[in-house]
């Protein structure tokens, strides 16, 4: 039954990690990423209140602290990485934005999977059968086909227009926009394994869990804006797109919560790989709300259903 319930988080994060793009893709045009990242945040932490709020007063309630000052400090410790942890990955996110066309390395960030494979196994001692490198390959390899054919139409018009040399952009930017995207990658997986530490190892309520660590990451984003200046811009996206702003952090806040759910039974290398048949999700959504063309994508989408049935084996 809870072997059920962990596939059953599995296909609600994957329905929720589309709906996430494609939310926080209309929330964030025009928009400063930075900006756009806090209010998805902040939205988030409200978002999980009404589930997460009465089992953290619980938790807080029924836990003597005073008598366990080693158990607080560790609570607190592992909520401080994972809040520096996701506010570097969303930092390095926001650099590669700011840095290059995301449509050219934004499809970079599926090799999170691959990072998660070895931090995992360093760390939480999963297996590395075969079978789940075979299938994390061919899940990374076709998340990324597939984000470059999405973006190539966006690529060819930006270079019709000359957008490039009007907007500042300079040579090497890519690269940095490259190293950028891998930062963002490398710091997601960490945070999986601090994930999977605090409520497996250290047994933390899932909820509790959930709303402590996009409360810590709004409050670290709200310190970065202030400091860049953007705070400003992000008061106003929420003001003018309040609607948005809510959608894209209730369906980012669900998606978190049903991964940490999914975790509790199954290993982050199933988990986070499998998590890919969301661009399969969001290939129609695309096609649907943004009217984005499905030609070509038919191969990257068959590696990455045929990558996640040999995870899944």
């Amino acid at each position: 039954m809870l072997l059920l319930v962990a596939y059953l988080a599995v296909a609600g994060r994957v329905l929720f990690l589309a709906l996430e793009r494609a939310a926080i893709k209309r929330l964030g045009a025009g928009a400063p990423p930075m900006a756009t990242t806090l209010v998805f945040f902040a939205t988030a932490t409200l978002s999980l209140t009404p589930v997460s709020g009465h089992a953290l007063a619980d938790y807080f309630r029924s836990t003597a602290w005073a008598s366990q000052p080693d158990r607080w400090q560790t609570m607190a410790g592992v909520l401080g990485m994972a809040a520096a942890v996701y506010t570097l990955a969303f930092m390095s996110y926001s650099a590669a934005l700011s840095a290059g066309e995301m449509s050219v390395v934004g499809p970079l960030a599926h090799v999170n999977a691959l990072f998660l494979l070895v931090l995992a196994f360093v760390f939480h001692h999963e297996p590395l059968t075969p079978l789940r490198v075979a299938g994390t390959v061919m899940v990374v390899w076709g998340g990324v086909t597939l984000g470059r054919r999405g973006g190539g139409r966006a690529r060819r018009t930006g270079r019709r227009a000359g957008r490039i040399g009007r907007q500042g952009g300079r040579r090497g930017d890519g690269r940095a926009a490259v190293f950028f995207i891998l930062a963002y990658a490398f710091f997601l997986a960490v945070g999986r394994i601090i994930d999977k530490h605090a409520t497996v190892t250290l047994d933390m309520p899932n909820g509790v869990y959930t709303i402590l660590t996009y409360a810590s990451v709004t409050a670290c984003l709200v310190l970065v804006c202030l400091v860049g200046g953007t705070l400003k811009n992000a008061a106003r996206l929420l003001l003018n797109r309040p609607r948005l702003s809510i959608l894209a952090g209730t369906f980012t806040a669900y998606a978190f919560f049903f991964l940490v759910v999914a975790i509790q039974r199954l290993d982050l290398t199933v988990v986070e790989p499998v998590s890919g048949l969301a661009a399969l999700v969001n290939l129609w959504l695309g096609s649907a709300l943004f009217n984005e063309n499905l030609v070509g994508k038919t191969a990257p989408s068959a590696l990455i259903v045929l990558g996640s049935s040999l995870i899944l084996v």
